[in-house]
């Protein structure tokens, strides 16, 4: 998750510092990069990051397979569920699924979670450079078959399919 998010604000999985003059981020301690690591569960709080002025993509923890104590994805949960029930700006919520896992109990709690608070739902799939074409295409079937199951208007009308390393 946080590689595609690297990917997506520095073109690159895991940015290096840049040299230089103090970004108004860094005089604002805000966060230039999203942590990367191996183990899911790096991200442990909210991270915002502004893009443009007009965008601004906030990272939550991905709770569905991290590597932490039970009441610590609680906390997760917990951080994220009321983030979406509260923010006031939010326009859409992706939904990173690892297409080498595909969908979990916890991809379609929240789905439900999003229905009902009336947030528009965007799925992507990640990873897909790890998968076959044919386990893609499988993947790809059954988060489709769950998403017209949802109201039309609370759900983008496409799933896409991304690697955080190739695009």
């Amino acid at each position: 998750k946080s590689t595609l998010l690297n990917m997506l604000l520095h073109g690159r999985p895991d940015p290096v510092q840049q040299h230089g003059p103090v970004s108004e981020r860094k005089k604002l301690n805000l966060p230039t990069a999203a942590p990367v690591s191996h183990k899911p569960g790096r991200t442990r709080h909210l991270f915002r990051f502004e893009v443009g002025g007009r965008l601004t993509l906030v990272d939550l923890p991905g709770y569905g397979y991290a590597v932490a104590p039970r009441k610590v994805k609680e906390g997760w949960s917990s951080l994220a569920g009321d983030y979406f029930t509260q923010a006031t700006q939010l326009q859409r919520v992706i939904s990173l699924v690892d297409a080498k896992v595909g969908v979990k109990e916890s991809d379609e709690q929240l789905w439900e979670m999003l229905q009902r608070e009336k947030r528009q739902l965007m799925v992507v799939l990640t990873k897909v450079d790890k998968v076959p074409p044919e386990g893609l295409n499988r993947t790809m079937a059954h988060v489709l078959s769950l998403l017209e199951q949802m109201d039309a208007a609370s759900v983008w009308p496409y799933v896409h399919a991304v690697s955080g390393l190739f695009g």
